[in-house]
């Protein structure tokens, strides 16, 4: 796990499990600062393990921002400054020396909304990522069933209509002609909607005749009624994976396994994951896959090597609170890895599949203005429930109607619980109604946004956001300055395997307004 990385995101130290790690504290919003002590040049010092020099190091520490060299000790910067002074933490037998070379050196950084295991196990599934063609998609799902015998589930993810031909939805056909035998499950980019073939409908019960799950949609041919295969939002949990364990929904699983094998396939994917994060100096996380225990148990092996805000589902289970009761006391300070996360629930979907929650019907689709998850009072009385027991809460909202909801929801957890520094977060928060902006600073509500959503959509960002809100409300999507200029509070992250895990992409969006990819030179909603 890198703590420092050159600029680009490619880092010059790399370690499966380095003992030379506190070098960023951890802060609940989402953002890392690097502890570190100023150089005194005693004599004798403790000779340390690790010394880089000749560097252009960045300290996050005001009154001394950049040094030349640093010293760490355990998994502790035990000195910050010259060449010079830095010498004398050096003992040729016990310290390892990195010379930088003049190169960028940055802490490690912090993402605040990650997926961590799915993204692992991304790596091992179907990459759909910017597929442009129906055939491709056919292609990587064929090359796929090489691999696997008869009946056993395809799994992918990463396909978006946005840039396939015509914008056209994927049917259950086109996957049919390649995948006649095995079950297939294809995530949408978003991982709000699902694409299954007929094999997977079949074997999960669901025909023209199967409603609508509530929160969910099962889309039907207009004119013979049957399912295309489309499942969107509460409706993809209609599939039945065989053997699949209570509550955990998670489309990267594989059916008919034991716990034990289970726990073998995540960790698996946990190694891959791992390697990702080292690759992108990314270093903590906060992880809202709901796999608390699952890092529990890497921890004890002594195998999890980047640090872990572990979030947990919203549920109204007096089972499940007591146990989440249970979970945030035992990790409690005791180890600095392992964090007890947020509370994290969903109010509406996703833009791309048209399921998020807007004030006004989608531009683009006048049938619908998305979809909404949960009621105004069941949402405000679930979130008063956690608030009252001093939890972090963090709701998924994308629509500008959706962040609406849940401000209403967190101001009236004030109401009946009393104001405190409760940290809450809206994850996304994408579309926002103009007079909504100031009520982030005045409910000390988060925004847990992701400034790489920009780069992928596949039209120009601008059109994309256009499409759904109109030309007025677009101008309200993404606007992280004018939330920070109404003294918001921000965190970044890449929502990971949505986006990639760079972190390097989404500050560049942020910062020029621009998709990496564009060549056009043109920023966009300025």
């Amino acid at each position: 796990m890198p703590c420092l990385i050159q600029a680009g995101g490619e880092n010059f130290w790399q370690s499966k499990r380095s003992p030379h790690m506190k070098l960023i504290k951890f802060v609940f919003i989402g953002v890392f600062v690097l502890g570190v002590i100023h150089c005194r040049v005693e004599s004798p010092v403790e000779a340390a393990d690790l010394v880089l020099m000749n560097g252009n190091i960045v300290t996050m520490d005001k009154d001394n921002p950049r040094t030349e060299a640093l010293a760490v000790k355990g998994d502790t910067i035990v000195a910050v400054g010259s060449n010079k002074e830095i010498r004398t933490y050096i003992d040729k037998k016990e310290t390892k020396i990195i010379d930088l070379q003049g190169k960028l050196a940055l802490p490690g950084f912090n993402d605040s909304h990650v997926h961590f295991i799915q993204g692992g196990n991304a790596l091992l599934s179907v990459s759909l990522d910017r597929v442009t063609s129906f055939d491709e998609i056919q292609r990587r799902v064929r090359e796929k069933i090489k691999d696997k015998k008869d009946g056993e589930w395809i799994k992918g993810r990463g396909w978006d209509q946005e840039i396939l031909p015509g914008k056209k939805w994927p049917t259950k056909e086109l996957i049919d002609e390649v995948a006649t035998n095995n079950p297939v499950v294809l995530s949408r980019i978003c991982g709000h909607c699902i694409l299954v073939n007929s094999y997977a409908l079949r074997i999960s019960g669901i025909t023209k005749d199967t409603p609508n799950p509530p929160g969910g949609v099962i889309v039907k041919d207009p004119d013979t009624g049957e399912p295309t295969g489309i499942l969107h939002e509460n409706a993809m949990d209609l599939i039945k994976w065989p053997q699949l364990r209570p509550n955990t929904m998670d489309l990267t699983k594989s059916p008919q396994l034991s716990d034990k094998q289970y726990y073998e396939m995540d960790k698996k994917a946990a190694r891959l994951a791992m390697k990702e994060a080292a690759r992108f100096g990314v270093t903590s996380l906060h992880d809202l896959d709901r796999k608390i225990g699952f890092f529990k148990e890497l921890l004890d092996e002594g195998e999890l090597t980047v640090r872990v805000y572990a979030g947990v589902a919203l549920t109204s289970s007096p089972e499940k609170i007591q146990e989440y009761k249970e979970w945030k006391q035992m990790l409690v300070d005791n180890h600095h890895m392992l964090k007890f996360g947020v509370i994290k629930g969903y109010i509406d979907g996703s833009l791309g599949s048209s399921t998020a929650l807007l004030a006004e019907p989608y531009k683009n689709d006048l049938s619908t203005s998305g979809m909404m998850l949960m009621t105004q009072e069941e949402l405000n009385g679930i979130i008063s429930l956690y608030d009252e027991e001093n939890f972090q809460i963090a709701i998924h909202a994308i629509g500008d109607k959706g962040v609406n909801i849940v401000l209403n929801a967190f101001e009236e957890s004030i109401k009946r619980n009393g104001a405190r520094d409760s940290r809450h977060r809206i994850e996304h928060a994408t579309g926002i109604i103009p007079e909504d902006i100031p009520r982030f600073d005045t409910l000390g509500v988060i925004g847990s946004v992701q400034p790489v959503f920009g780069p992928s959509y596949g039209q120009t960002v601008q059109s994309f956001f256009e499409d759904r809100f109109g030309e007025k409300r677009a101008k309200f999507t993404n606007i992280w300055k004018t939330l920070l200029q109404a003294n918001a509070l921000l965190a970044f992250g890449t929502d990971w395997p949505v986006e990639s895990l760079n972190p390097m992409e989404g500050i560049y969006s942020a910062v020029a307004r621009k998709s990496i990819t564009d060549k056009t030179g043109n920023a966009w909603l300025q």
